[in-house]
């Protein structure tokens, strides 16, 4: 999910994704021998000795007491025995049609798999053993070690820390650390890389021009005089449409180093109603980054232009300089700051009043607990008119949100978000009109669901519903959202 957009004209960029590294043969052979707990031992002792030497708490029924003949694989254990993992791999593979969907099976052919270079093979066994014993921590670091060699390190990494939260025996704990450092060195390297994605999404919108559902607006012109009613044209009071959505990008990250790259982007968006076509809308955009990671730290600083079009009319030119960073730490905490300067020009606007100046300040902590992953964000921008003739586009926001998330396995989260903001005018609101400062208070929330149908190939669906409180009534609006969506990450 990518970070909406919060302020009015300004958009929030989150951190590149970590690009994928690939570890040597010989390197990752000596880290894979490293983690081992003891692979000499027969499957049925193996399987005791991780119960004795790993786990801290009760284990639950060996994985060697299946209903699988035990003479059956007789021949897979001595092979293990005898670290013959290529014959033990052969014999199992013999059998497979047999026996696979045992416990006891899976984890000796899933072993045999990855000591012969067969990761995804092995990958698939252990985590069918895992499943059926999710307290086993022997086949825990086995596929742990699985999705290290097929560069899966985010999962491999999930399977190292659940281990290691069992708080198994110190030698277990030495000889996973290594693997966590090496990920981690992995997840903050870069690699040279073109990455792409297109999406479509459509849905329902009750109000696609954020307006009053009021039929009338108030005017105050001066104290003392009678208020003035005026009527509303259509375009001037919320709209209600279906819409549909295509987005697409393009990107190329070019290392300098392990530690520093730099990334060039191009985007586009285009909203098109059914029937308003006045509020159709096209973003397109150019950005280029130059990230770096220095000791925990990750920073980017970047150049980003957007082009807005309204009715593929130009509308809105804005410039942004945006700088980024943030870092974790070992007790899994996630800290970040993005602060952005830009510079907002209305190109058919009649003056440049419009015009304006922004500074924005975005800071966020997010933590896994109980099941969740929970993050909390203060948002601050400042709008300032580039003329000093008139002041009331200037402004200041404040405000703070939540998101919680939940994943279930690796293919399906389900997610929540709040949002809640103030806005203040730096001058009368449309000066002389209303006779008072403008100050508004905004409310959204959002519940949204997503799933990754097949790597790259994902599926999201998402209810808004966002509420603008104003002590003026034309800017007091509602608006309810239903999104569903699809996308491709090339």
């Amino acid at each position: 999910m990518g970070r909406q957009y919060i302020f009015s004209n300004k958009a929030i960029f989150p951190f590149l994704s970590s690009v994928l590294c690939f570890v040597s043969s010989a390197t990752y052979a000596e880290e894979l021998n490293a983690v081992q707990v003891d692979n000499k031992a027969t499957p049925k002792e193996s399987a005791v000795k991780a119960t004795t030497s790993v786990e801290t708490t009760p284990a639950p029924q060996s994985i060697a007491n299946s209903a699988v003949s035990t003479d059956a694989l007789a021949a897979i254990r001595e092979a293990i025995q005898n670290s013959n993992y290529k014959l033990a791999y052969q014999s199992a593979l013999v059998i497979k049609s047999d026996y696979e969907g045992d416990p006891e099976y899976d984890f000796l052919f899933g072993l045999a798999a990855l000591e012969t270079g067969e990761f995804h093979e092995a990958v698939f066994a252990l985590e069918r053993v895992v499943t059926s014993y999710p307290d086993q921590l022997r086949a825990r670091l086995e596929l742990g070690r699985a999705y290290y060699a097929t560069h899966n390190y985010a999962a491999a990494k999930k399977e190292f820390n659940l281990v290691l939260e069992q708080n198994p025996p110190e030698n277990v704990k030495q000889n996973v650390l290594p693997f966590l450092t090496r990920i981690d060195l992995m997840e903050n390297s870069y690699k040279s890389s073109f990455n792409g994605y297109i999406g479509f999404s459509g849905g329902y919108d009750s109000n696609i021009n954020g307006a009053t559902s009021a039929n009338n607006a108030i005017f105050s012109p001066e104290e003392g005089l009678d208020q003035i009613e005026v009527p509303l044209g259509d375009d001037s009071k919320e709209i209600d449409d279906t819409y549909s959505n295509i987005v697409g990008g393009f990107g190329y990250l070019y290392p300098f180093s392990k530690r520093s790259a730099i990334v060039a982007k191009l985007s586009a968006t285009q909203r098109n109603n059914l029937d308003s076509d006045t509020y159709d809308m096209g973003n397109y955009g150019i950005e280029t980054t130059y990230l770096m990671t220095v000791g925990q730290i990750r920073s980017s600083y970047g150049f980003l232009y957007q082009s807005l079009k309204l009715n593929s009319a130009d509308y809105q030119d804005s410039y942004h300089l945006v700088g980024n960073w943030g870092f974790d730490t070992q007790s899994k905490w996630q800290f970040a700051t993005n602060l952005t300067l830009s510079d907002i020009r209305y190109p058919e606007a009649l003056s440049d009043d419009r015009d304006i100046r922004q500074l924005a300040l975005f800071t966020s902590v997010s933590k896994e607990f109980l099941g969740l992953v929970h993050t909390g964000s203060f948002i601050y921008s400042n709008s300032n008119t580039k003329t000093s003739d008139d002041e009331s586009n200037g402004k200041d926001s404040i405000g703070w949100s939540y998101t919680g998330m939940k994943a279930f396995g690796q293919s399906y989260a389900l997610y929540y978000r709040f949002l809640m903001q103030t806005t203040e005018n730096d001058d009368l609101s449309i000066s002389p009109y209303f006779g008072e400062l403008r100050e508004d208070d905004q409310m959204s929330n959002a519940l949204g669901w997503q799933w990754l149908i097949f790597k790259g190939f994902s599926f999201r669906t998402e209810f808004s519903y966002t509420k603008n409180d104003s002590n003026i009534e034309l800017y007091e609006y509602d608006r309810t959202k239903l999104d569903l969506g699809i996308r491709y990450q090339l």
